[in-house]
Order: structure tokens, then sequence, then C-alpha cells
């Protein structure tokens, strides 16, 4: 007579079997060697990590699982000591899962594989009730138009329009409004050059983290408004890149057209309407030079549906030999970023799950969530629906399974 096995038993060793499968393909031991993941004594650094990673998956924290539980084989102080550990390169480690994850996503298309693109955008990382973290200051939400105490959390991810791979992250300061100073480290360090690097502009931490992932391939790089100026543009193509983003539409703003210079406003009398039958929302384009350089971009017209009568939509591109439809299409790609954001605060706890004070333990731990994100997709694959609804709850995979796993 056949045993019949609790759920609780299938559900934990299924997430075990799942767990091992990803760190057997994207986190093996010699990758984390090369990323500076050492064992000093006790436990190694593949054990400590894999125990982090399934925190969320067994609905847990640092504290359940080490303070609560009584059963907990690494102590509390153990995983604090090795999310703090400053000579452990997080950025890299994120960087070489996420290009293997992206090679797999290409491997999957055989019409076009260069379809990937990045896409650029920020987030606001809250700690309310913190005032002794490592660089917290006061940030300020456009949404509520009202100041909290946190980061602003830049990322880069690649997407093909289907699926979304985190690439790199800074979780930024500002010197403004710091609350708290950081430690001091050498300057040689890496735990100092992460740090200086917390209190750079945004634009230029976004720049930075472009250099570092040009092995990528990719050649179009997404991004709305708010990075949507002429020098960001420029910049970013100095780097060689592409870029595909919306504009803001203001009168500071310039562009020359016929050895005139124009408002953003002014064009839409200049442009060339196109009668498309894909989209009707396209207005037409026009093909410009941005002020105070040589670059000529695209702009294509559309109109806003949310606004008035009158109301339109600038989406400029550097490459001008793209069409409008292209050109619409490949900024379609960016909501795939505001997706994944909710994903991450709503059901991977981003901005909860950890409240330390070390900005180390921060950046870790963020890498952390942005690696759960890639495992999600592999344990979705491995069990199917019914067991993975077993662990996270019916509502949660609903949700994952419209949004990601289409």
């Amino acid at each position: 007579m056949s045993t019949i096995l609790p759920q609780e038993y299938v559900s934990q060793k299924l997430l075990f079997t799942s767990v091992k499968s990803f760190f057997t393909k994207y986190l093996s031991s010699d990758q984390l060697k090369a990323c500076g993941f050492y064992k000093n004594r006790g436990y190694h650094a593949g054990v400590i990590l894999s125990q982090l990673f399934e925190l969320i998956f067994e609905h847990q924290n640092l504290y359940q699982k080490t303070v609560i539980s009584n059963h907990a084989e690494i102590k509390k102080n153990t995983y604090y000591r090795f999310l703090s550990k400053g000579t452990q390169n997080w950025e890299k480690l994120l960087i070489s899962v996420s290009e293997r994850a992206a090679n797999y996503f290409k491997s999957l298309s055989t019409k076009n594989k260069s379809r990937g693109v990045f896409v650029i955008d920020d987030t606001l990382f809250k700690r309310n009730r913190s005032k002794c973290v490592e660089l917290i200051c006061k940030v300020f939400d456009h949404d509520t138009m009202e100041y909290f105490t946190g980061f602003r959390l830049a990322t880069l991810g690649w997407t093909d329009g289907s699926s979304f791979v985190p690439v790199s992250f800074r979780l930024l300061s500002s010197v403004k409004t710091l609350i708290h100073e950081a430690k001091r480290f050498d300057k040689r360090t890496l735990s100092s050059r992460r740090r200086k690097e917390a209190l750079l502009p945004m634009p230029e931490a976004v720049l930075t983290m472009l250099r570092k992932v040009q092995h990528f391939g990719v050649q179009y790089v997404l991004f709305d408004s708010w990075f949507g100026t002429p020098k960001m543009i420029t910049d970013v193509q100095k780097i060689g890149y592409d870029v595909v983003c919306r504009m803001k539409v203001t009168s500071k703003v310039f562009f020359i057209y016929k050895g005139q210079s124009y408002k953003s406003q002014r064009l839409i009398s200049q442009i060339t309407k196109e009668h498309c039958t894909e989209n009707h929302s396209i207005l037409g384009s026009i093909t410009v030079q941005l002020r105070g350089g040589t670059q000529r971009v695209k702009l294509v017209f559309i109109r806003d549906e949310r606004g008035r009568k009158r109301d339109f939509i600038i989406v400029a591109s550097t490459d001008i030999s793209l069409n409008s439809m292209e050109i619409v299409r490949l900024y379609g790609k960016r909501w795939a970023i505001e997706t994944f954001f909710k994903m991450t605060k709503s059901y991977l706890r981003l901005d909860k799950e950890y409240e330390g004070l070390n900005y180390d333990a921060m950046v870790g731990f963020i890498t952390i969530v942005f690696l759960r994100k890639r495992q999600m997709r592999v344990f979705f694959l491995f069990s199917g629906m019914t067991e993975l609804r077993s662990i996270h709850g019916e509502q949660l995979i609903y949700q994952i399974g419209i949004v990601h796993f289409h």
C-alpha cells in the first residue's frame, strides 16, 4: 500500500529541487568565487546564499528563520556577517547571472535574436522608520507629492518584450538631503567605491551601469521622459547605444529644424503626416537636430488618448532608419520594468523584508530579491501551476501568472 505524503513535504521537496537546479545552472561555486564569495570559516557562501534565497518562498523573514525557529542551523549573526561583507561583488554576480538568462531567452527566438533592449527607470525605496541607516536621505515622491525617508533605486534591465531580466541597479542617496553619513573605508576597496557611486547624480549612475554591460550586444536603450533630455540622449549615444525615449513636451526643450530653433510644441505643424493602418494614433514624424550638437533624432508624434483632444506624446529615436511604427513598438517594451517593480515590491517584499543599517547588506539583499525574480520563472516551469499554488497561495500565483509568465 502506497504512503500518502503530506502536501507540505511535497512542496518543500519541490522547492529544494527547484532552487538546487537554479543554483547549479546560474550560481555555481566557480561563479561565486569569481565574484568574491569565499568561505573564510563555517558554512560555504553558496549555502548561506541559498538559505537567504529561499526565505520568501518559505513565507519567512530572517528574524523568523533564526530567532523564532528553535531548530535553525545557521545563526542570525552568520547571515548578517555574510551580507555586510564588503569584498563580495554583488553587481558582478547579478550581471553574470543576467547575461546567462538573457542568452537563454535569445535562444528561444529563431527569427530575430537581436530584439532584446535595455530599459532604465527608477523607483522609490522607502525606509520611513529609519534614521541611522547608512546614506539614508529625504526623497521626493512625484506621485504623492510628499517627502519620504529612503533611497532612489535606479534599475537597468534587459527585455525582449515578453521576459524581463534585471541586470544592474544603484541604490542612490542625495548629498543635499542626506540624513546619516556613510562609514569610511579605504578608497581602494569595493565598499568605498560602492558608497561613492551612491552619491552620484542619477544620470551619471545610469551611464556607469551602461558602460559595464556593453558586452551584452544590445543596440537600443529605452527610458521615459524623466531621462529624456538632449544631454542624456547624447551621452548614451557616445557610449555606443541608440536611444528610444519619450520627450518632455515643454518650452525648455528646443530642436533645430531647417536651420531654425523650434520648441517641441511648435514642431507638430511641421511634421510629415502618416496614414498608418496599424495604429491610427500616430500623427506623424519629423527628423530634427538636437540643440547644441550635431545629433539627429526622429520624433514621432502620438495622440494622447487619455488627455484632451489636442494633447500628444513625443517619442524620440536616434536611429532615424526606423519607421514610426517600429519606434512605437520598441518604446512599448519599456513597460516591462513597471510590472517588474510592482512584482518585486508587492510579492517579493523588496523594501520590507530587510531593515538593516549597513549599506553593503542592503545592496546584497536587493540583489537576492532581483535573483529571486529570475528563479520564480524556473520554479514555475519546473513545478507547474498546482504545486506552485500550494506554496505561494492562489492569489499570488494568479497575479504572477498573468503578468510575468505569459
